[in-house]
């Protein structure tokens, strides 16, 4: 049964308090339990409808039940002789059952609290949900960006802390805490391909929050986010048993994507001592595809040992190739390595490394 849209909530009320709680409590044993879930319903419909003022309607109606219910549930030992001993265990029964609807009446002045003090509006479903502790981390979780925290913490946050006598040192600690938590545990379940929006949490939350567990959070991070390169490139992350096999797929991703990304899978497949193998691998692609001037550019960023490897091995494989197909550099560049001796190989190697 719902409230008729014409009549006014206060006459309802008065015959809900005056006709039917007192006769309910004392005939039904379950009158409490019927009012509480009637009550829950009116005031869903009531905060369904958005219109003004239905917070304050809600609380009167709510306390005035609540009121009558508790009057008619009261009982003495002459009730037992005047009224028998049905109705008073009815009445006892339902006194027994009141708690719900304090509960609602709570929530609703919190809400209404929520509401017009401290501007935060949270649907009464979840606000019976949430902890006070709770309610604060919705609050910042709601700042859209960094740059708005200090105006959110004024306004709302830490007058709210304040209000409820919280400890806010200790609760922006365990809001950090939750948060990398949170995201530890999204970026554990996350399937492939990555959302681009866990991406984008990582990265604020490791650039923006220091806390320990942020080691674990990058760590698993970093063997995700390769996982998802190689999830990308049509091969399964589990398949890859031994860092011959890491090597393997590393290549086919630095011949498929990108040399960064297989640089990734080898450091987050403990498959590192092959750094120079694959760094020797995208020389021999450059060197096929005739990428001169890119090749001479990625040799002068690598760590200068590693770069002799491959400078050696891009004069080897130059050695045992025809000039032709070649471009005129890369084939002037051959002829120069073939009439060169030992130590003006050497100088050329250092020249290369300007």
């Amino acid at each position: 049964m719902s409230l008729p849209d014409d009549t006014p909530a206060k006459k309802v009320t008065e015959w809900l308090c005056a006709d039917v709680v007192p006769v309910a409590c004392s005939i039904d044993p379950q009158a409490v339990a019927r009012i509480t879930d009637w009550l829950v319903s009116q005031v869903e419909e009531m905060e369904a409808s958005g219109k003004p003022g239905w917070m304050p309607t809600a609380i009167t109606l709510v306390n005035a039940l609540l009121q009558s219910l508790k009057t008619s549930c009261q009982c003495s030992v002459d009730d037992l002789r005047e009224l028998g001993e049905e109705v008073v265990q009815a009445k006892m029964s339902n006194n027994a059952s009141l708690e719900p609807i304090h509960s609602l009446v709570r929530a609703l002045r919190e809400l209404e609290e929520l509401n017009t003090k401290f501007k935060f509006h949270i649907p009464l479903y979840r606000l019976q949900k949430e902890s006070k502790e709770s309610l604060v981390f919705s609050m910042l979780s709601r700042v859209p960006s960094a740059d708005l925290l200090p105006a959110a913490l004024r306004s709302t946050v830490l007058p709210y802390i304040h209000s409820q006598r919280l400890a806010a040192d200790e609760i922006f600690a365990n809001y950090v805490e939750e948060k990398v938590r949170a995201t530890l545990n999204l970026v554990k379940n996350v399937i492939f391909p990555l959302p681009e929006f866990v991406e984008e949490l990582v990265e604020d939350v490791l650039t923006k929050i220091e806390h320990p567990l942020c080691d674990s959070l990058r760590e698993q991070w970093t063997h995700k986010e390769a996982s998802n390169i190689i999830w990308k490139s049509g091969f399964n992350p589990d398949d890859l048993k031994t860092p011959q096999h890491v090597l393997d797929c590393a290549k086919f991703i630095a011949y498929d994507q990108t040399i960064s990304h297989a640089q990734k899978v080898l450091a987050a497949f403990s498959a590192s001592q092959y750094k120079d193998k694959i760094l020797i691998f995208a020389c021999q692609l450059k060197v096929e595809h005739a990428q001169l001037d890119d090749l001479a550019e990625f040799l002068r960023n690598m760590p200068k040992q590693t770069a002799i490897k491959c400078c050696q091995f891009v004069m080897t494989t130059a050695k045992h190739l025809s000039v032709e197909g070649y471009p005129a550099a890369l084939a002037e560049v051959k002829l120069d390595l073939e009439s060169r001796s030992r130590s003006r190989t050497k100088a050329l190697i250092a020249f290369m490394l300007q």
